[in-house]
């Protein structure tokens, strides 16, 4: 499957307007957010095409997040993090905020796709501005928890409260 991809723009709002991945707090994000976010630079959106059809996007950012040390040690991260206390409370990180996939489009390895251009991005920017993850919060279904399993994401925390879960990547 050939995608091709462009950054979101008011010239997409008929398709963006169309767009369902299942999930209406990302659906929302999309329709209503994504774009003033974008234009402020807060945090940028590529939106996935096949053809005609807008058939995904992702939503990035840099920031930092905050990793307690018993997750660091359980996870094998200790020696990729800095030992110093002053630096080791938060960590740097590319963030992404937002990833969507259209139902009709849904297990075709376009999230794959998208996040492993997120890790190359990631592993690009780490000797030139420093970073040790990429994170995201995932949504506790199978599908999704699967799918970052697999790219080598690694729960760090979970809140059933707001169906959720942590996951950071290690990029160092």
């Amino acid at each position: 499957m050939s995608i091709e991809f462009d950054y979101i723009s008011e010239e997409y709002t008929h398709l963006i307007n169309k767009f369902d991945c299942g999930n209406e707090d990302v659906n929302d994000f999309l329709r209503d957010h994504a774009l003033e976010l974008h234009d402020c630079k807060y945090c940028i959106t590529k939106l996935f095409f096949k053809d005609d059809s807008l058939v995904g996007f992702i939503s990035t950012r840099l920031g930092e997040v905050s990793v307690n040390r018993t997750h660091i040690d359980r996870l094998g991260l200790i020696d990729r993090v800095p030992r110093t206390a002053f630096y080791s409370r938060s960590f740097p990180i590319v963030h992404i905020q937002f990833l969507g996939v259209d139902l009709n489009y849904k297990r075709l390895g376009i999230a794959r796709d998208a996040i492993s251009e997120v890790q190359k991005l990631a592993y690009n920017i780490v000797n030139d501005f420093g970073c040790n993850f990429v994170y995201l919060e995932s949504y506790l279904t199978e599908e999704a928890m699967s799918l970052y399993t697999s790219l080598g994401f690694k729960e760090i925390d979970r809140d059933e409260s707001i169906n959720t879960a942590k996951m950071l990547f290690s990029i160092v």
